[in-house]
């Protein structure tokens, strides 16, 4: 079923890929991104539990479908986890949200909204050193949804935007008496060029 999953959005990134340079007109731009994850996970019943902060960067495609609406497929190294009392649990993950923007003003600055699925693969888990990938889900859903503000910048898009993923599915592959339930929460902050 992760291996189908996988597949399907492959498959649909290179749709977009494709559609996109056969039809130009329509709009296809590429761009990077970095930022910030403020990670957590809910029903973490552990005192002193904190939220964990980490880098995120990676690229995005952007297909203009109309002129005030895009479909976005980014691919991300996205570290989530938790700091329970000094020590982190990071779980590194390559997560592909894909998601429907909407833009609200055509010229000058344009501020937008949007919303989408957000898939994830487990790329490795430690708990203050150690390795702990065999305790975790080795795929993850969430739904994310933001917004941000796009402008020019040296002749190139520019943007910000801040961005809230609400897990969807359990991340422990077993069941842990004090993390039963637990799902990744992450408040996001990126910053990024589109080409």
């Amino acid at each position: 079923m992760k291996k189908n999953s996988l597949m399907i959005w492959i498959l649909v990134l290179l749709l977009i890929v494709s559609v996109s340079t056969a039809q130009a007109q329509i709009g296809l731009r590429k761009g990077i991104k970095v930022g910030s994850n403020w990670a957590n996970v809910s029903n973490v019943d552990v005192e002193d539990s904190e939220s964990l902060q980490a880098l995120t960067f990676g690229f995005s495609l952007e297909l203009r479908v109309l002129n005030l609406l895009a479909v976005q497929a980014d691919l991300l190294y996205s570290p989530k986890g938790v700091t329970v009392a000094g020590g982190d649990t990071k779980l590194n993950y390559f997560s592909v949200p894909v998601v429907l923007k909407k833009f609200f003003f055509p010229v000058g600055i344009h501020p937008y909204i949007f919303g989408g699925p957000e898939f994830s693969f487990l790329l490795s888990a430690k708990a203050d050193g150690e390795d702990i990938k065999e305790y975790i889900k080795s795929g993850d859903t969430g739904i994310v949804i933001g917004g941000g503000i796009e402008f020019s910048l040296l002749g190139k898009s520019a943007y910000a935007e801040g961005r809230y993923l609400f897990g969807l599915s359990e991340v422990i592959e077993s069941d842990l008496p004090f993390i039963e339930g637990a799902k990744n929460k992450v408040a996001q902050i990126y910053f990024g060029i589109l080409f």
